[in-house]
């Protein structure tokens, strides 16, 4: 009986060891749903000149349709690429594939706004289809963008351009045969351009009020919003601001004298004025619980993570860490420091911003990604663009948890480039699978389908072993003494 008991404990053991497995990777419902507690650093929306006070919103829950994984290991597939490398990086830890990308464009002929470019949409729904057959929660986004790319176009209203993306979604890019309902959101990627005299050098008031409009719409709608920063256009080491994108890093100047590229927090605009959206939502009403629910509006973050490309050309970080020797942990805690805390950024430069004066900007850590590149990175004399090995990846993460600065998540610029050797190294590199090891993406992602068969498998051994120890193993109430064991005699009665 001890046996049979130790047995079935065992299985108990077992089947919350499965559930504990299970529930370890489970996603945090809704698109939108924020961590409780209170917004650090937010600015009040007055015109108040050089005035920084600022304000705090109490986090609320909230539901959308789409669901946001309570880790981000976020890939961006290459330029119209969609191909098994996808596929295969989602599988190894991708929870976020960023396809690229389209072009928000005006139709000449109609003055309509129109879509144009991004990946095939059947190959897109093909793998999508196949990542949720085997039970791997992944989200879909469309980066809008890129590097020398048009600036959307900005003659017609947000609410227009939403209505056209949001059907050539839902009717051009949707395969509801196959399960897939089209993208999950906007991935804003609007940068500059290698033509000095390009317009896509200028970030204009008018494209950064379409982005934050558009992605305000897009969260009433239940889509994801997200914004991808080159480091230069969100930098917590200047209060400078600028809307040019040809802007020159002083540390650089002796090393590459002449590479004007950068920003100067130019995105900070967008986070200021849209970083908050007002949506409507179900709130239970005490007594009326059981009779109705009543609409009650909402204030949430406008995008869900905002990426930040440490991989820009001769960045602050590549030049702390590569030409000043800087540990990678700590300058990643650091900077991580510096977002959560916020930093004063001064508009009055901008003629058309001036009356913004200085304001504080905040990033939530539950916002920030870092970017990072794999083997296509750490080339030139001097390098261009910041590589870390899988171990310094790990190392910085793990600093950063220990001072609970950790980020939303990690973000990586190409799949094309996963399974390449980089520079100075032997091994092919996949930072889906260096991203799994810290974020457990996949393994969480697997846990249901997986965890269910474990414990099957592990009752149907338990239950087996129980019962031949029950059988086989412990004592028969009605054994008889075998012929020539000597039995004890039984006492009697006029000895007790």
């Amino acid at each position: 009986k001890r046996l049979f008991l130790m047995a079935l404990a065992a299985a108990l053991v077992a089947v919350q060891a499965a559930r504990g497995e299970e529930g370890r990777g489970e996603w945090q419902r809704g698109g939108a749903k924020l961590q409780q507690g209170e917004m650090r650093g937010r600015q009040e929306a007055g015109r108040a000149g050089s005035d920084t006070k600022s304000y705090t919103v109490r986090r609320t829950r909230w539901r959308s349709g789409r669901k946001l994984p309570a880790h981000i290991s976020a890939c961006y597939a290459d330029w119209q690429e969609c191909d098994s490398k996808v596929l295969t990086a989602a599988k190894q830890g991708c929870n976020v594939i960023m396809w690229f990308s389209i072009n928000i464009r005006r139709n000449f002929t109609s003055g309509e706004p129109m879509i144009l470019g991004g990946p095939d949409p059947n190959c897109v729904a093909m793998i999508a289809s196949e990542l949720e057959a085997k039970k791997m929660k992944t989200l879909h986004m469309i980066s809008v963008g890129g590097w020398d790319q048009p600036h959307p176009d900005t003659s017609n209203s947000a609410e227009k351009v939403w209505a056209v993306w949001k059907k050539w979604n839902e009717e051009e890019v949707a395969r509801p045969q196959i399960g897939f309902a089209g993208y999950d959101g906007i991935d804003w990627d609007v940068e500059g351009s290698d033509t000095e005299e390009s317009p896509s050098n200028v970030m204009t008031v008018e494209v950064m009020d379409l982005m934050g409009k558009v992605s305000q719409l897009a969260k009433k709608d239940g889509y994801l919003a997200s914004l991808s920063a080159m480091e230069s256009y969100l930098d917590p080491s200047t209060s400078a601001y600028n809307r040019s994108l040809l802007q020159s890093y002083n540390e650089w100047e002796g090393l590459e004298p002449g590479f004007r590229f950068h920003g100067r927090n130019t995105l900070a605009y967008v986070l200021e004025v849209y970083g908050e959206s007002e949506v409507t939502g179900r709130r239970k009403e005490g007594e009326l619980e059981r009779r109705e629910q009543a609409m009650a509006k909402k204030k949430i973050l406008t995008f869900d993570w905002i990426s930040i490309q440490l991989y820009e050309s001769y960045s602050h970080a590549n030049f702390a860490i590569y030409q000043k020797k800087s540990d990678p942990a700590k300058y990643f805690t650091e900077l991580m420091n510096a977002f959560v805390d916020g930093w004063t950024v001064d508009f009055s430069s901008d003629r058309q911003l001036s009356w913004m004066g200085k304001r504080k900007i905040c990033l939530n850590k539950s916002q920030v990604v870092l970017g990072l590149a794999n083997a296509w990175a750490g080339v030139g004399r001097p390098i261009r663009t910041l590589f870390l090995t899988a171990g310094q990846i790990k190392k910085a993460y793990a600093a950063m948890e220990a001072k609970a600065l950790a980020p939303r998540g990690l973000m990586f610029w190409s799949i094309k480039f996963e399974g390449q050797v980089p520079v100075n190294d032997s091994e092919p590199l996949y930072l889906a699978s260096v991203f799994d090891d810290i974020l457990h993406t996949r393994d969480a992602s697997h846990a249901g389908i997986f965890g269910f068969i474990n414990l099957l498998l592990i009752l149907i051994v338990c239950i087996v072993a129980a019962t031949f120890a029950y059988v086989f193993l412990s004592p028969s109430a009605c054994r008889r003494p075998d012929a020539g064991v000597t039995q004890a005699p039984l006492l009697e009665e006029s000895e007790s």
